[in-house]
Parts: C-alpha cells; structure tokens; sequence
C-alpha cells in the first residue's frame, strides 16, 4: 500500500476511537476486504501511548502471525514518532518471537501531525504450520518427555517456549537420545536452537523469563522406511527375549547377554545403509547381514543399544553408558539384577574366550582399572559382588535352559 493511503472503514473506526478516548491497551480485531476468519486475512487495530506498552501489544498480536497492524500512537509528536518506531522495529525483531517468527518488519506512517496513524507491515519467514507447535511448557521433565516422543514418532521438529531456566540442551538431549535405542535407527543429526529471553514485568511475575527452544531432527529416509527398519528390529528383538521370560531376573540378563553374543560380532568400522551408520545402532547387531553372511554387527555403541533394547522388552533396568576404555571412545551399559547394580559390556564379551565372564557383570572399583564414564547418573553406583559371573552361570545351569550351554 502506498504511504497516505488508508482503508476507510479502518480509519473511521480509529478516528471514532481517537475521539472517544479508548483506553491504551484495548484492541479490537476488524475485517479487511476479504471476508474471513484466518488472523492472516485480518487487520489489527491498536492505541498506545508508552513505547513498552507498544512492543508488548505488537509481539502479542505478532504470535497470531497478524500481517498489518494500525496502530494509533497517542502521545507521540511528528519528531519523536519516527525513533520511537524504529526503536519498537528493533525491539520486536529481537524478542523470542520475533526472532523465532524470522519476522520482517516495515512501518509507514498514514496520517501525519493531526491523527499519528502507522501501519506496521509484518512479513514471516517461518510457516504458520511450524509455530503452532510452540506451546508453552513449565516443565523440564515434559519437555524431555516430549522430545523423547517426537523422536520416537519420526516428527522433524519440536519447538516449545519453556518457562525454565534451560540446562546445557545438546549435552541434556544427547543423554536422552544415548537411552532411546529405536528412536536412533534412522536418525542423522539435530540441531538446538535457542531464541532471546523475554523477561516479564516485575508487577506480573517478578525475575521470570522465558525463551523459544527450537528442535530440528533429520532422518536419513522416510518414515515409511523407518518405520519397517524400527519395527523389524524390534520384532527380533522381541523373539529374543520371550523364551526367557519366566526366568528370574540374573538367569534371564545371562541368556540375553550370550544370546546377543552368539547373533552379533564386534566390528570397529561404520556400517552404512539407507537408513543410516547401522553398526551403531542396535540394528547392526540385531537385524544387519552382510551379504551372504549370517549375524549382525555393531560397534560399543550398537551392542550397547541392543543390550538396551533386550533388558527393556525383558522388564530389566538398564542404561547406556557412554565415556572412555582404555583411552578410546567407548560405549557400554549398566544394568540393574534384583535391586543391585552392575557394569556389563557386550561388545567386549566373547563366549569362546577365558575372559568371557569378565565383562558379563563387574562393579565400580573392577570398572575403574579401564573405563571412565562422562554421561552416568548420580544415583547409579555400582558396588556389590555378589552376582558374579561364576554365580548366576551356576543357576542357569541348574535349571538346564535350553540354548544357555556356558562357554
């Protein structure tokens, strides 16, 4: 529109609205010519008088994607409008909406000296569709269990304005993702994105902010792939663990942990498929042939996810630990046997070796010879030696399982 036109109605209405003195913080919603209920095909029309007041009444109007605003700015002279505007531009491109709307903003002055009339022009760089996942969340722990889902689900973004002061997001959602053995399978990166703060008024909610988080997930194929590759390895997994069921929790940890042994070897090397580096997933080890040959293969870090992947259809309490062994990067799992927990590492274990026990079930002070940990909770700690790998092979002999023959 050029600068000095105006829509009539729109003007009738905020001449009759400057002459009746309405207050400063009311604003009323009025139809453009075209005759709809999308915010996108409506003006706002809005009075102000302070600055603070203007960048507040905008940035809420904004988060409803409005392209045109009127606003009537009283208490402003025809010199100090156009700083004021200026001041109000920067102001909305820098707050957390603004910023995460990639909004583009233009004014232009309608009427001049009698009635100061400006007409904000707001054009966004991200889709409505995008924006209607920013809901607000209280919660770190929903948040979480949030991303959780959305990686889960295959959803390629994830935003949320969060009313809590943020941790360190990539080091918090890489702890996350290391225990989320199907949501790896597929995945290729992610990006976090966090926008400006936004601090509210002392009066409302004194100190409190908030900020915009924003995830970005990429897959390496689509979800109808995925989601065949994800289930299939859940089914083999699935068929693993349901003879040892009824087994008591030491006895059936034994038969998993061999079992993923006798399907997979270790391989140091990146396996690459359509679906992504397999070989650190617990697809490798649990699902992968490589051509004619029969049995999976995985690095630490997919032997780890499919040991995971085991104990949790098992009902066995289990975490991926991730940190160092013998000075190279390392992946391994603690797992929890009738209240008591233990160390253990597939991807080190071998039926035929002499040190096949050695790393079935081993606690803190063994552990700390060769492995250091980054990513462990505080409250894991292992101490106990009372199943060893002598005992518990023991039990499983005396109930004579088939398949369970000890190395």
């Amino acid at each position: 529109m050029r600068k000095g036109t105006f829509r009539f109605g729109a003007f009738a209405v905020l001449l009759s609205l400057l002459l009746s003195g309405c207050q400063s913080t009311q604003y009323e919603w009025v139809s453009t010519t075209k005759a709809s209920t999308v915010s996108s095909n409506r003006l706002a029309l809005l009075s102000v008088s302070e600055f603070s007041e203007l960048v507040a009444e905008m940035e809420e109007l904004m988060r409803g994607f409005v392209p045109e605003v009127d606003v009537l700015v009283k208490n402003a002279d025809a010199r100090s409008l156009p700083a004021l505007l200026e001041q109000a531009k920067e102001a909305l491109l820098q707050s957390p909406f603004g910023a995460y709307a990639k909004a583009d903003i233009n004014y232009d002055v309608l009427l001049q000296d009698t009635v100061p009339i400006v007409r904000f022009t707001l054009n966004y760089g991200r889709p409505v569709s995008e924006c209607k996942q920013l809901e607000p969340e209280t919660d770190e722990e929903a948040l979480w269990e949030d991303v959780a889902q959305c990686l889960t689900d295959l959803n390629r973004a994830l935003d949320r304005e969060i009313f809590f002061e943020p941790v360190d997001l990539k080091a918090k959602l890489d702890s996350i993702l290391v225990n989320l053995p199907l949501a790896n399978i597929g995945l290729e990166s992610y990006t976090v994105e966090v926008y400006p703060e936004k601090e509210f008024p002392a009066e409302e909610q004194p100190g409190k902010t908030s900020r915009i988080v924003s995830f970005r997930f990429k897959f390496a194929a689509n979800n109808v792939t995925l989601i065949s590759e994800r289930q299939k390895t859940l089914q083999v997994a699935k068929e693993i663990v349901e003879p040892f069921l009824d087994l008591g929790e030491p006895e059936r940890f034994y038969c998993l942990y061999f079992a993923l042994l006798d399907r997979a070897e270790y391989k140091v090397d990146m396996i690459s498929t359509g679906i992504g580096p397999v070989s650190s997933t617990a697809y490798g080890p649990l699902v992968y042939e490589e051509g004619a040959s029969k049995g999976g293969k995985g690095t630490s870090k997919g032997f780890a996810h499919a040991l995971k992947m085991l104990c949790d259809e098992a009902g066995i309490e289990c975490r991926v630990i991730f940190g160092r062994k013998s000075n190279r990067t390392h992946y391994w799992n603690m797992v929890r046997i009738n209240g008591l927990w233990y160390h253990t590492d597939p991807a080190e274990g071998d039926r035929e070796s002499e040190l096949s026990g050695a790393y079935f079930l081993f606690t803190d002070e063994q552990a700390s010879a060769n492995y250091t940990w980054t990513d462990r909770p505080e409250d894991i700690q292992s101490r106990s030696r009372y199943y060893t790998y002598e005992r518990v092979r023991r039990m499983v002999e005396s109930q004579e399982i088939p398949g369970t023959k000890a190395p």
